[in-house]
């Protein structure tokens, strides 16, 4: 099973490599950057995990052909949204080689959120790209400050635990954990917006 992982933005140099069809090297590091957000898009739309493992190796073939004729421009849109476009007609041809005689249009199926509702891709799309932008750059911040101090963000912020619970385990004050909290929050907006400036290049 595929597990998400972070990744920094795909660059333009990384996109015209794979055009180039030169080193595998390169296709190497787009699958690791996307073939997670792909599988997992593909298995919370209600898809079986072998069946996700398919889509993504039909999206990765599918870009490989077509590749050659993306242009980083602002017409053609991010390279996101293009490999998004792949994606969701992968899942949807999954749902029709299921089901042949079935008009998905007439007959939406149950865990099948794509299809029941549009937008509802996009939103499950969205959901997975940020949090795997949110993981890499919580770990890009990670680098820059203590250990503790990020595992006392980690337990306040992504797993729950009350500020008091979180000080007793790690010895620190509350003060200190809202300190934490408030610190690598902004490290955090700061690298994110250094993806967004990225991805808008």
């Amino acid at each position: 099973m595929m597990r998400s992982r972070p990744f920094p933005p795909t660059k333009t140099a990384l996109i015209r490599s794979l055009g180039d069809g030169v080193e595998a090297s390169s296709w190497r590091e787009f699958f690791d950057r996307y073939a997670p957000a792909i599988y997992n898009v593909a298995i919370r739309s209600g898809v079986q995990p072998s069946d996700a493992e398919d889509i993504v190796q039909r999206v990765m073939m599918s870009i490989a052909k077509s590749i050659s004729d993306f242009r980083c421009d602002k017409d053609r849109g991010k390279f996101r949204t293009w490999v998004k476009r792949i994606t969701r007609n992968a899942i949807i041809d999954q749902y029709r080689s299921k089901r042949k005689s079935i008009s998905l249009d007439d007959i939406p199926q149950k865990g099948t959120p794509e299809l029941e509702c549009p937008s509802e891709l996009e939103r499950l799309w969205a959901e997975e790209w940020q949090l795997q932008d949110l993981e890499y750059c919580l770990n890009k911040v990670a680098t820059r400050i203590s250990s503790k101090r990020v595992l006392a963000f980690q337990k306040y912020v992504l797993e729950g635990f009350s500020a008091a619970e979180t000080a007793a385990m790690l010895n620190l004050t509350i003060g200190n954990v809202y300190s934490v909290r408030f610190q690598v929050l902004k490290l955090i907006r700061e690298e994110m917006q250094r993806l967004d400036d990225a991805e808008s290049k």
